[in-house]
């Protein structure tokens, strides 16, 4: 049986040798009052890859209830709103951090590296101190006008790409502005964005449910009263029986599992499983319990809620503090070229050369 501590005394340690276990994270106490659990304690018990390791974490400061107590969360009722603003400051907002965005001026200096670009600009450098030693009045006209179209371009090219850069953060921060989640606070079920999510956040989630549509004529049927396309489906409809039939055939359509929208622990739900494998790449369902693995990790999927309606998840670990935001935070650096990238630069210097 694994030795419980305090809040005050939690610390993991090799009962025996006094060495700390690899993989293990070292877990810190908390003495601030307004802060009623560390945040290296709350990553100690969310390691990527190391759930056996999290869960004998979560077993030393008392398991789930242990946890709660910590976090003075309700598991029946969550949170209460004046927390939800405490945790907001305290842990942050349920965001994953973004790659920095490139300033105007860094694009049009970048567009001086187009190897076209260059040999412009020597050209023009060589007409201006030519023009001016042949014709000192006008020779320089010459040299001057492909100054004037190389600033030109390069106005334009970095102009476009800032645009783009523009659009594609707008596209990005409007496709999660209508995502919703299931939250548990003061005793009353919400559906907030998940942007809104805290630390100690109680989320519900499930496997929609099938529906079910009997009794369709297609003939008399507007398409736009199906709620899927009807276009891009194959077409059973010779199959179906005539609007005479007593026994119609039914159709039906299912949706996948709701998205888990930050890290956390089971704290109810029964036969619980999930697909990780858009973070870990792992191919099968993974069983959720209270035993071995009650750990879900955002971005990923509830498959399956068993004999339970849903599940529901304490939140441990939300934005850059999650485990899919530590994956984020590193890949939010300077764009690396891929392979391919590598390839069509080399084919467009060849091409600038041979043009010359």
């Amino acid at each position: 049986m694994s030795e419980k501590y305090t809040a005050e005394e939690v610390e993991l340690k090799d009962l025996e040798s006094n060495t700390q276990p690899a993989g293990m994270a070292q877990i810190i106490p908390s003495n601030a009052h307004k802060q009623p659990l560390s945040q290296d304690l709350l990553d100690s018990l969310n390691v990527a890859q190391e759930a056996d390791n999290n869960k004998k974490n979560l077993d030393n400061i008392g398991g789930t209830n242990g946890l709660a107590e910590m976090l003075k969360v309700n598991l029946e009722t969550g949170l209460t709103l004046a927390q939800v603003e405490e945790y907001r400051e305290v842990y942050g907002p349920n965001k994953f951090p973004e790659s920095p965005m490139k300033s105007f001026f860094q694009l049009y200096v970048e567009s001086f590296n187009d190897t076209t670009l260059i040999i412009l600009i020597i050209a023009a450098v060589v007409s201006l101190v030519v023009g001016y030693i042949e014709d000192p009045e006008k020779g320089w006209i010459e040299g001057v006008a492909i100054l004037i179209a190389v600033q030109i371009v390069a106005v334009v090219t970095a102009t476009n790409d800032y645009s783009k850069e523009l659009q594609f953060r707008q596209l990005e921060a409007s496709a999660g502005e209508d995502d919703r989640c299931t939250v548990i606070r003061e005793g009353n079920v919400l559906r907030i964005n998940p942007t809104d999510l805290v630390v100690g956040d109680i989320v519900s989630v499930k496997v929609s449910e099938l529906t079910f549509l009997t009794d369709i004529n297609i003939d008399n049927t507007n398409s736009s009263q199906f709620p899927f396309p009807l276009s891009p489906l194959p077409s059973p409809f010779s199959l179906l029986p005539s609007p005479l039939s007593p026994l119609p055939l039914p159709l039906f359509f299912t949706q996948t599992g709701d998205g888990i929208p930050a890290d956390g622990i089971l704290i109810s739900g029964t036969g619980v499983k999930c697909n990780e494998s858009a973070l870990t790449g792992e191919p099968e369902d993974l069983l959720k319990n209270f035993l071995s693995d009650p750990f879900f990790l955002s971005s990923c999927e509830v498959s399956d809620t068993g004999t339970s309606a849903d599940a529901k998840v304490l939140c441990i670990g939300i934005g850059a503090n999650s485990q899919w935001g530590k994956i984020k935070a590193n890949l939010a650096g300077e764009a690396v070229n891929t392979p391919l990238q590598d390839k069509l630069d080399e084919m467009v210097e060849i091409i600038g050369k041979v043009s010359e």
